[in-house]
């Protein structure tokens, strides 16, 4: 049981290491990820209205 215990731990890892790769390191940490977020929001939102003024 405890060896099961384990195993599933390791591959949990294996697992997390591997979709780690996928994801930026900047999104992995998550105070950094929240700014992010909120950044890409007002980013989008100056973009909208700059199109809507210019156009």
């Amino acid at each position: 049981t405890r060896v099961r215990i384990i195993h599933g731990n390791i591959l949990y890892i294996i697992l997390r290491l591997e979709n780690a790769k996928k994801i930026p390191y900047l999104y992995q940490v998550p105070v950094l990820r929240n700014y992010i977020n909120v950044d890409s929001t007002i980013v989008g939102d100056i973009m909208t209205k700059y199109k809507y003024i210019f156009n």
